[in-house]
């Protein structure tokens, strides 16, 4: 059955219009913040919100999260509220949302790796197995 909640005009139009300015060039650290913002705005009208996996929190913006541990293991979160997002990214060297090619990544000063170190993790538990 189709989902027939109704998107109020000035949200869709928000949207629309931040697709249209970070659309056809690179897009900066704040678009692509601002273009996550907007889509989990329109998600959140149309949906509802989420709840924190970690402490039960209701969520209005619902945007996967992973996160890169000090130890080097990846976690995957459907959303974090933003106490639990705040501690992921004090925890964690990399800390990353995404929803399609929309991107926004924190990392720790101290790290120094990078993106393929999850391939490298990926490959070291293949070999003990």
């Amino acid at each position: 059955m189709p989902d027939t909640k109704k998107v109020r005009e000035v949200h869709l139009q928000e949207y629309l219009e931040t697709v249209a300015l970070a659309h056809g060039e690179e897009t900066t650290a704040a678009k692509a913040k601002a273009l996550l913002k907007s889509h989990a705005e329109l998600q959140f009208q149309r949906h509802g919100g989420g709840k924190c996996p970690m402490c039960r929190a209701s969520v209005r913006h619902v945007i996967p999260v992973r996160t890169m541990h000090q130890d080097g293991t990846w976690h995957r979160y459907n959303c974090l509220c933003g106490r639990c997002f705040e501690g992921e990214k004090g925890l964690s060297h990399v800390t990353i949302m995404q929803i399609g090619d929309a991107r926004v990544e924190y990392r720790s000063p101290d790290y120094k790796g990078t993106d393929d170190q999850r391939g490298k993790n990926r490959a070291a538990r293949s070999a003990k197995a």
